[in-house]
């Protein structure tokens, strides 16, 4: 998640225009079918990988932008047929990598972070969400993996994340996952387009709950998100913070939008075409993961005769 914050230590990036994070999609198919993702229910495609040799190419191209780290998702990133190959070759080079990942394949990877989409608490709960029967897989994936992280002193910051806005759900969550020796519990709102999700729940309560959870285990991460729930914007400001790339090497104008194709990663005039191309804000989801830097982008960009200017 790039907030205000962090692109703020990226300064040469956002006065220069230039994407901080990279995020490639190594596949285009899952094992999961979760009933929140917008991928479900689109026409079927043929399945496709990015190979090493092309992820090798992305990523150099990318690192010339000057990204300065790579988020891989998919899909289902884990099930790219060279997944291993990829993450091998990213930590032997030292670039910072994460994975967003449903973990039902164990890996035993060394990025930056490992974040885990459970969204359940148990194996009836897993199901009704994600669609499928992998609650215990996952937690016995995750639990080996915690092991091998501490018996060889790997740095991976280890999360596992909740979607919702029910306290009940959450609390079920945490209570089911505490004696994991994760890095932070994620819990992240729902995203719905022009915040409509919102016109008819209320999400103070969530919030309250969190907060309270937060100050007894600071473990718990609530995602800013929540507190910019009905924050919409004329434009997309920031997206320039960002780049996505499908698994065919195409350029999205961000990971929500994969049918709008700006051009592809190889164009020698990549970042032009996505600094001229016309979104349609309506259609967008909120809050996004663009919220924070489209925040901080519009306010540098608003110029001020306020005589409090310091």
């Amino acid at each position: 998640m790039i907030t205000g914050t962090k692109v703020l230590k990226h300064l040469d990036n956002l006065m220069e225009r230039r994407p901080v994070t990279a995020q490639i999609q190594l596949d285009n198919f899952c094992n999961n079918f979760c009933s929140y993702c917008r991928y479900v229910g689109m026409p079927s495609k043929e399945k496709r990988s990015i190979t090493l040799d092309e992820f090798k190419e992305y990523v150099r191209i990318l690192l010339n932008m000057g990204v300065k780290g790579f988020i891989l998702t998919g899909g289902e990133p884990t099930l790219s047929k060279d997944f291993d190959n990829i993450t091998a070759w990213l930590e032997e080079n030292e670039i910072p990598y994460g994975i967003n990942t449903n973990f039902n394949v164990l890996k035993l990877i060394k990025p930056r972070y490992l974040k885990i989409s459970i969204d359940g608490y148990d194996a009836d709960s897993y199901k009704a969400v994600r669609g499928i029967d992998k609650y215990e897989t996952v937690i016995r994936n995750l639990e080996t993996y915690l092991k091998w992280k501490k018996e060889n002193g790997v740095k991976t910051a280890v999360g596992i994340q909740k979607l919702g806005l029910d306290v009940e759900e959450c609390r079920r969550f945490y209570e089911a996952h505490k004696h994991l020796d994760v890095d932070y519990f994620s819990f992240r709102p729902v995203e719905s387009v022009r915040h409509s999700y919102y016109d008819t729940n209320d999400e103070k309560p969530v919030i309250a709950f969190l907060e309270s959870l937060r100050q007894t285990d600071r473990r718990v991460q609530i995602n800013y998100k929540y507190y910019q729930l009905r924050t919409c914007f004329e434009k997309c400001y920031g997206n320039f913070l960002q780049i996505a790339v499908n698994p065919n090497g195409d350029v999205i104008y961000c990971c929500h939008k994969s049918n709008e194709i700006v051009g592809h990663l190889t164009d020698p005039d990549i970042l032009k075409k996505i600094s001229e191309y016309d979104t349609n804000m309506e259609t967008c989801p909120v809050p996004c993961r663009m919220t924070g830097p489209n925040a901080l982008v519009r306010d540098m960009e608003t110029s001020t005769n306020d005589s409090m200017f310091i």
